[in-house]
């Protein structure tokens, strides 16, 4: 793949991580090119779901460059300082809510028959 298209769809990938399941991920398209890569902890290997452009209504997967890997590398270290704050927010709720009653149904709880009322 061109560098400059490259760039371009760097430039425009937006963030797809699902930090839930530790992971880092972007995704940009750009007319029939497109890359989607992600990163997973403790974010020191990328992966590539696809890196490539349609031709002829098909697609053709490309092979990044060591350059364009470590570009997209950066992109992913951008946004691991969110990845941990959110894990900090995830204990301290944790923490905060560990002494809170879990949510009993008011039908199991007093031995109700749901299909009762229908």
């Amino acid at each position: 793949m061109e560098q400059s298209i490259f760039e371009r769809l760097l430039a425009s990938a937006t963030s797809q991580s699902d930090y839930s399941e530790h992971e880092i991920s972007f995704l940009g398209r750009i007319g029939e090119y497109g890359i989607h890569f992600y990163s997973k902890h403790p974010f020191n290997t990328l992966r590539t779901y696809e890196f490539g452009h349609i031709f002829k209504g098909e697609w053709i997967e490309d092979k990044p460059t060591p350059y364009q890997v470590e570009q997209m590398m950066q992109h992913v270290q951008l946004e691991v300082a969110d990845y941990y704050k959110w894990q900090d927010r995830e204990k301290t709720d944790k923490e905060n809510h560990s002494d809170e009653r879990p949510y009993i149904c008011p039908y199991d709880d007093n031995g109700v028959n749901r299909m009762d009322f229908i």
